[in-house]
């Protein structure tokens, strides 16, 4: 009895931590899609962008609109969109964090360096976002 108890809790605290690691990276985020058009085309985080399409679910018969536009999550953190390529078509929407050393503002890195987000910035930023 023990040992079963012991096991659905471990089991129970994996989903919850691979929810919230999911929830605070929002790294890779995919999203089974029928079109999808990139204004900027893939990452480009000088320019606002924006991906808009079609996407299907397999619980509904219709496809549903999508827009989604770059945005900074704060001063520092651009979250830029773009439209993924499988096999020529474009198959997937993702989303990629950069962090603007430069500041970020309207949806673009300003001026300065700029670094792809990891893990470990995207948890800086949601725990102290005015470092």
């Amino acid at each position: 009895m023990k040992k079963w108890f012991v096991l659905i809790m471990g089991i129970v605290l994996v989903l919850v931590l691979s929810f919230f690691f999911i929830r605070l990276t929002g790294h890779l985020n995919y999203t089974s899609l029928d079109t999808c058009q990139d204004s900027d085309i893939g990452y480009n985080y000088e320019v606002k962008g924006v991906i808009k399409g079609t996407t299907h679910s397999y619980f509904s018969s219709s496809p549903k609109e999508f827009i989604k536009g770059d945005f900074c999550e704060n001063q520092k953190i651009l979250v830029e969109y773009s439209c993924q390529v499988k096999e020529g078509i474009n198959s997937n929407e993702a989303s990629k964090k950069y962090e603007c050393l430069g500041g970020c503002k309207g949806g673009v890195c300003l001026k300065g360096e700029v670094k792809e987000c990891s893990f470990f910035c995207s948890l800086k930023n949601k725990l102290f976002p005015n470092s």
